[in-house]
């Protein structure tokens, strides 16, 4: 209950700070434009990265306590997620995947 009451707040407190991300939701279900990708790949300088960072640490407290060793992060996007999750967890082996070409190229870049 705690963690859903924590996560509500920060919802809350996101949606009076201050909007950064420009992002224009794209019109097919495949982001694959390069100005979409960018602006997606920026998401963690928005006020969305409270949203991503309490999301991250949920996810990082399961890995830890049911000691994962593998696992996979599907429509992976800039793979921010899996970066970070890779650089705490060094005994966990992870693969991103995404349907665009275009996202999977700067997932690499952020590698």
């Amino acid at each position: 209950m705690k963690n859903i009451l924590y996560f509500l707040f920060l919802n809350i407190l996101s949606s009076f700070s201050r909007r950064n991300l420009k992002r224009i939701p794209e019109p097919d279900l495949l982001t694959t434009g390069e100005k979409e990708v960018e602006e997606y790949n920026n998401t963690l300088g928005s006020s969305l990265s409270i949203m991503y960072i309490y999301s991250l640490e949920i996810i990082l407290n399961n890995v830890r306590r049911f000691k994962i060793k593998k696992g996979i992060d599907v429509c992976c996007g800039p793979a921010i997620f899996t970066q970070l999750l890779a650089q705490n967890l060094i005994d966990t082996n992870f693969v991103a995947i995404d349907l665009s070409d275009q996202m999977l190229v700067v997932a690499e870049k952020n590698f």
